[in-house]
């Protein structure tokens, strides 16, 4: 055990948090360290205490800059739910705010805290000073209210309306975007406030709420014109100069594997077999060839960091000239790639891969439905019999890799996706549940394959690059997951060596579908989320020890400035090189915009399925319980990708209460259980901001 790195790192967790006090249990279980090291861990803490780096508060230790102040963001989620109170996020910990403290604050707004302790534990804060502000437009509906205009937020986070002083001809069920003018007071009873600046259309109509999400979530369909005009100038055509120092991969049977829907074509893969066993060619459009560090393209790429799917609409990362035309992998056409080669022996074992500036065209566009048909039933007339022969191999080829990578403790989560009909209006007319299939496993761990080998070779040859990192879990959250699946007969090694094998374990034990589609959800939750960094911490989800994403230069910023390094770092090209300042700022960006377009995503499903279970009032369902709280039961129906709750104020036989160590609802005159996982009948009864039912 390196006791020096140790000794950093708890010095560096607790000044991190000076306003908590930890016990030496939670600080060994933060540090990730064996078992068999605690007597050598408590020696090190002795010693901090003796060296003065750190401080004893009777059996708890803290940072020497133990304080009564910290600054955090704060967290309107469980106020927006129950009124009563709200969090502050603080680094590793989250802050109990009650509702009276919370002054004037709005969801994510960054604010001052004044901490209190209560047996020398942290205990709550209170808020006083905002400041940032975070919501400066707010977007929502008109109503009116004794002949005044107020405005509902659509964020539901936005625990308050807001009074409106200047309408701009609003009417009552207009959906608009307000600039708030003051954030009112509630200790004196007083409304925030703002005027409207726009008025986006009615709010019952269902492609309003698209642009209602884009103006939420600052999400530009349109490019400025200097990238316009940049765009303009480009050019298809590939030049004898782009010939020379490119592999010719035009003879190689090449085909892409897309959804149905899709547009652009960022990937293609081809197979051949050699004497040592089968070679397999990731192809990625070589984005980087058009758009150069110091364009207005790649500056605005930055920006928006990602490219953001609305259901029916797209906002994209790149002009479509780009996308769709230029870079996209069409069938019959000559583009320019970068390919990453490997071999694998007829063990399917990697023996040997590389990296090169290359030239192909692709003989077809196929969708997975058609490869999910070849695999299933054997045939499927719309591929060719040479291409029907190279997926066949692949898919033996991605079985094995699968194998492989379980064997390494890789983790797979059982998380079907929603799938949303539409009719002409934009109103949803059916959700379907999709599960993932084989046609989509293959083309990932392909990517997987292709990604993986990009990230080792350029920690090797770069300065510094950047990496998609995922670190480990925090012990305290898995902890506390362990503890509610013991209650349902599972068991986590938590504390384990390695801990994606004790999760693996934990995964394949779940013996119910029902459960899984419980525990799989609330274990993901329970992990960190990957993100975007200059410093290399792996990827645990994965268990790679290097990963980086190299095969979506259409649709992430991160793949657009590998390739640039692959230029420079691995070709050896005349490529301008990112500073460590550009890297980390790529990052930050790049991993801030991802989530936000999630965040857009999810809101736009969730306000989808109200509108869509809003013609269901008064039907009834099956579904299973997903969760609990303290006011809700929440359940998932079967028929339906959709989540609602059933209050339990509505339950009337009996008084029921959350008992959180056993993770259930127990009735206190009856002793009835309910628990997750376990199946429900339900009736809607009413649809606003979730889905409503009563129990049957």
């Amino acid at each position: 055990m390196d006791k020096k790195a140790i000794s950093s790192k708890i010095v560096r967790i607790l000044n991190n948090n000076p306003v908590k006090n930890y016990k030496l249990k939670t600080l060994f279980e933060k540090l990730h360290i064996p078992k068999h090291n605690y007597k050598e861990f408590r020696h090190i803490i002795i010693m901090l205490e003796k060296g003065k780096k750190i401080k004893r508060i009777g059996r708890r230790f803290s940072s020497l800059r133990n304080s009564k102040k910290l600054i955090g963001k704060f967290d309107a989620t469980a106020l927006s739910k129950n009124k009563s109170f709200a969090f502050v996020k603080c680094n590793d910990f989250d802050l109990f705010v009650s509702a009276e403290d919370i002054s004037n604050a709005f969801h994510n707004d960054i604010v001052d805290v004044s901490v209190q302790y209560k047996n020398g534990k942290l205990n709550s804060g209170k808020i006083t000073k905002v400041l940032k502000r975070a919501n400066e437009k707010i977007i929502g509906n008109v109503y009116n209210h004794k002949s005044k205009l107020y405005l509902s937020s659509d964020n539901t986070k936005i625990h308050s309306d807001f009074a409106i002083k200047n309408g701009l001809s609003a009417k009552t069920g207009d959906k608009v975007v307000l600039k708030v003018s003051n954030w009112g007071n509630p200790q004196l009873n007083i409304l925030p406030a703002g005027n409207v600046i726009e008025v986006l259309g009615k709010s019952d109509d269902p492609m309003i709420e698209t642009i209602a999400v884009m103006r939420q979530y600052n999400l530009e369909p349109e490019f400025p014109q200097s990238v316009i005009q940049e765009t303009k100038e480009l050019t298809e055509l590939i030049t004898e100069q782009d010939l020379i120092k490119r592999e010719n991969y035009t003879g190689l049977t090449t085909f892409t594997i897309d959804p149905i829907s899709a547009k652009d074509y960022d990937d293609a893969i081809s197979l051949e077999e050699t004497e040592f066993g089968v070679r397999l060619y990731v192809h990625i459009a070589d984005v980087s060839h058009y758009v150069k560090q110091d364009s207005e393209i790649f500056k605005e790429a930055f920006k928006r960091g990602t490219s953001v799917y609305l259901l029916q609409r797209v906002v994209p990362m790149l002009p479509e000239k780009l996308s769709n035309n230029l870079c996209s992998l069409r069938p019959e056409e000559q583009k320019l790639t970068i390919t990453v080669i490997t071999d694998f022996d007829k063990n399917y074992n990697i023996i040997r891969q590389t990296v090169r500036p290359s030239i192909i065209k692709s003989n077809a566009r196929l969708n997975y439905q058609q490869v999910d048909e070849l695999f299933e039933t054997g045939n499927c007339q719309d591929i060719s019999e040479q291409i029907k022969i190279d997926l066949n191999k692949m898919r033996i080829l991605s079985r094995k890799l699968t194998e492989k990578r379980h064997k390494q403790g890789s983790l797979d989560f059982d998380l079907p996706d929603a799938e949303f009909e539409f009719d002409e209006h934009g109103t949803p007319k059916n959700i379907l549940r999709t599960e993932q299939t084989e046609s989509h496993l293959l083309i990932e761990e392909f990517m997987l394959v292709a990604n993986q080998y990009i990230a080792e070779l350029l920690s090797k040859k770069s300065d510094y690059t950047l990496y998609r990192i995922h670190e480990q879990p925090d012990i305290t959250k898995l902890k506390y997951f362990a503890i509610i699946v013991k209650n349902y007969g599972y068991s986590i090694e938590y504390m384990a060596f390695n801990l994606n094998f004790a999760l693996q374990d934990f995964l394949n034990s779940i013996t119910t579908k029902d459960h899984h589609r419980v525990f799989d959800m609330m274990l993901l939750r329970s992990l960190k989320k990957a993100e975007y960094s200059p410093q290399n911490k792996g990827h645990f989800g994965l268990a790679k020890q290097y990963y980086t994403h190299f095969t979506s230069p259409i649709r992430r910023f991160p793949d657009l400035v590998i390739h640039h390094q692959i230029k420079q770092y691995v070709f050896k090209w005349t490529v301008q090189k990112f500073t460590k300042e550009q890297i980390e700022k790529f990052a930050e960006q790049s991993s801030m915009q991802e989530l936000n377009a999630m965040d857009a995503e999810r809101d736009l499903a969730f306000r989808k399925k109200m509108l869509f279970m809003s013609k269901y009032l008064g039907e009834h369902y099956e579904g299973i319980i997903v969760d609990f709280n303290n006011s809700n039961i929440f359940v998932q129906l079967n028929e339906f990708p959709v989540e609602g709750k059933i209050p339990l104020s509505s339950l009337k036989d009996d008084y029921y209460r959350f008992i959180e160590q056993k993770y259930i609802l127990r009735g206190e005159r009856t002793n009835k259980i309910f628990q997750l996982g376990q199946k429900v009948k339900v009736q809607v009864i009413k649809v606003t901001d979730s889905v409503y039912f009563i129990l049957l």
